[in-house]
């Protein structure tokens, strides 16, 4: 058998990279930070996509590493 795997190892997986990695919204330049807030006014509240600032800038880092 091959002893290079390890039950449970994780090798760059989406999740990672939002919550544990370097892409996250304090990772963002200031530009990004900033159009990301801008953003916020449309997207985030009662009614909105998105009910929370934090569920956004979570999104919003996402997509912006995507690129």
């Amino acid at each position: 058998p091959r002893g290079d795997k390890v039950e449970g190892a994780r090798n760059g997986s989406d999740l990672e990279q939002r919550t544990g990695g370097k892409n996250t919204y304090a990772a963002l330049p200031a530009e990004a930070r900033a159009a990301c807030e801008a953003d916020a006014k449309r997207f985030v509240g009662a009614g909105k996509k998105y009910k929370t600032q934090q569920e956004w800038r979570n999104r919003y880092a996402e997509i912006y590493f995507q690129e």
